[in-house]
């Protein structure tokens, strides 16, 4: 979907009390009408358009979208003074309240997914009315329904979404007219100071009794899990949630129809083999080794709540390394997938989704694939060079980390030097067509036991509905 620049546009959307109904326009009168749609529901005043603010998100927008990764800007720290949601998405989604419906992912999928956060922050009012303070991952949807801010500004490029939230008092200053008042004018700004219904609350009857769409909106929705959004004062560090290594490697085995049958370290391992089989790639083992560094690195990610890669191709035990995180329910896996809560199985089928990308570049040249952003965490799992793979989850963070029994405590001409190398995207440019991988091919399916497989992905399965993180790992992959 396009979309035209709305930094260049200065006129405010209605913002008129009784006039929302979610998913009814595009561009800047959805993105006003959509957020006041829930605002009103939360008791908090209708929030207008700002030319300053969609000019600085459409420059963020498109940041992301020449990097093509997802990050954010200082913005509460730069003027326009905002604070600032994130979303990417693309292929067919389901979106909106009262079910929702089936639509290619767009601005209106983008609100959606931040406002499904209030599942988080209505669970931990329902015990303390100030719980929700220290709740982590429900900044996106206390950002859009904060009581403080007054003006919005969004902008769009490729599949990146950004929305930045602020008043008229916080434009140019930072001052006491600004942060000191009840509550702020910026979103999340001195939350853990913020009063029980002063800064946000949650949804009520009489607040929903005013508001003109059709039907009710729930006030317990299906998450769908988006990306951290900063905050101008730290929140209390998240206790990472411990997860056990096993140090015993199961089997790599020859069973490669398993998709989603097992868990922990079996499951990691039959997973991406059920994928590896269908592209010729020889079966992985499990690596204690690798399954501590990955399980060092989810920590860290749960505790810092934020998405970046640690620098795995220069530390011992080298490897490659895939990222994601998610929570709530999706449908993940071939053959139509199966909804299920976000589990382990689910990053895995993410990053093989990547396929389409690689499929569609090398229908036409067997080596276009090599300059395709964005396919490296599929290339990563059905690199032929590595041999054995280590993954952990803490919190709603995943991490794998892959690599060769050659290449664990050297990076020499045993490990780099051979064709595949047996790091996972190193020297790609030099890889030649089927060495390192290959596209999925009928004669490979037939020895994979059990089931067809679809060569291409159906449009609605390139994502599941999350907003996990794609972070690109040919970076990790220096040339020589």
């Amino acid at each position: 979907m396009s979309f035209r620049s709305l930094a260049a546009v200065a006129v405010a959307a209605s913002a008129v009390e009784g006039q929302y109904v979610f998913g009814s326009s595009t561009g800047i009168d959805g993105w006003v009408a959509d957020h006041n749609y829930f605002r009103c529901r939360h008791g908090a005043s209708p929030v207008k358009w700002d030319a300053d603010l969609a000019k600085s998100a459409q420059a963020w927008a498109a940041q992301l979208n020449k990097d093509q990764r997802m990050y954010h800007s200082d913005s509460f720290n730069i003027q326009p003074y905002s604070g600032e949601n994130l979303a990417w998405g693309q292929g067919t989604f389901t979106c909106g309240p009262n079910g929702g419906k089936k639509q290619p992912y767009g601005q209106a999928c983008a609100v959606w997914n931040w406002y499904n956060e209030y599942n988080l922050f209505l669970g931990a009012s329902k015990t303390d009315s100030t719980a929700w303070e220290t709740v982590s991952g429900a900044g996106h949807f206390t950002a859009m329904a904060w009581k403080g801010i007054n003006i919005i500004g969004c902008g769009v490029s490729g599949v990146y979404h950004v929305c930045h939230y602020s008043h008229d008092l916080c434009k140019t200053s930072k001052a006491a007219a600004c942060t000191g008042t009840s509550p702020p004018h910026l979103p999340n700004y001195n939350i853990s100071k913020c009063q029980p219904g002063v800064c946000l609350e949650s949804a009520k009857p009489q607040y929903e009794a005013k508001c003109s769409a059709s039907g009710s909106n729930p006030t317990n929705t299906t998450l769908a899990p988006t990306v951290i959004v900063p905050t101008p004062t730290a929140l209390p560090p998240t206790t990472p949630t411990p997860t056990t290594t096993i140090a015993s490697a199961p089997s790599s085995g020859a069973e490669t129809n398993a998709f989603g049958k097992y868990t922990g370290p079996a499951g990691y391992v039959a997973d991406h083999n059920y994928f590896r089989c269908r592209h010729g790639a020889a079966p992985l083992k499990w690596d204690a080794d690798l399954a501590n560094s990955a399980q060092t690195w989810a920590n860290q990610l749960n505790k810092d709540q934020r998405m970046y890669h640690s620098d795995s191709f220069n530390i011992v035990p080298y490897s490659g390394e895939n990222l994601a995180w998610g929570y709530g329910s999706t449908t993940c896996g071939p053959n139509g997938g199966t909804t299920q809560e976000y589990s382990q199985h689910c990053p895995v089928w993410v990053w093989y989704n990547e396929y389409n990308k690689f499929l569609s570049a090398s229908q036409t040249d067997g080596t276009a694939w090599k300059n395709v952003s964005g396919v490296a965490h599929f290339t990563a799992m059905v690199w032929k060079g590595i041999n054995s793979l280590g993954c952990a989850k803490s919190g709603v963070y995943y991490v794998c980390h892959y690599s060769n029994d050659l290449c664990k405590t050297s990076k020499g001409a045993a490990c780099t030097g051979t064709a595949p190398p047996g790091l996972p995207n190193f020297n790609i440019p030099k890889c030649q067509p089927g060495v390192c991988l290959e596209s999925a091919k009928p004669e490979y399916a037939a020895q994979c036991s059990g089931g067809t497989w679809p060569r291409r992905l159906q449009a609605e399965e390139e994502l599941v509905e999350t907003a996990t993180e794609f972070i690109v790992v040919t970076t990790r992959a220096p040339l020589i």
